[in-house]
């Protein structure tokens, strides 16, 4: 009511201002989606158990491209970077959604079992993280093979 009052007090009026609607609801759309992204579902209770405060740039390993990430229900595409680490798997957000949101790092040793599905047109591996429930991992069969050399779980 109060935005409403503004705008007519500026000499606008709300027919006028339509053509921009789209413009205007973008930066409220990404700032929800940037919240659901870092704070909801598996994303969030990874970050509770397995946060790492290191600057992506500054962790050592093999970057991996993994663009298919399917976490529980969610998917993820192209909102997370990997560095495969000597100890675990280095995830973490694009810098877009990154803002103050740490990356996980996520022991070799926390990937509990392998279970490899036929989808729709391709093979997807789903991999069991930790020994609480909820938090699946799904990539791709070829996405896996850049990792199956540091998990022994085949």
């Amino acid at each position: 009511m109060l935005l409403l009052t503004a705008i007519e007090l500026w000499g606008y009026s709300l027919e006028s201002l339509l053509p921009f609607l789209p413009f205007l609801m973008l930066p409220i759309v990404f700032f929800a989606m940037r919240a659901m992204v870092n704070n909801s579902g598996p994303w969030s209770k990874l970050k509770q158990r397995y946060a790492h405060h290191q600057d992506p740039g500054l962790v050592m390993g093999e970057r991996v491209s993994i663009p298919m990430v399917r976490l529980g229900m969610m998917n993820y595409k192209n909102l997370f970077r990997f560095v495969k680490t000597g100890t675990g798997l280095y995830m973490y957000p694009i810098r877009l959604m990154r803002s103050g949101v740490p990356g996980v790092m996520i022991p070799y040793s926390e990937f509990k079992r392998i279970e490899r599905k036929k989808r729709f047109l391709f093979k997807v591996v789903r991999l069991d993280v930790g020994s609480f429930d909820g938090v699946t991992m799904e990539i791709s069969e070829r996405d896996f093979a850049k990792l199956s050399d540091k998990l022994d779980l085949m």
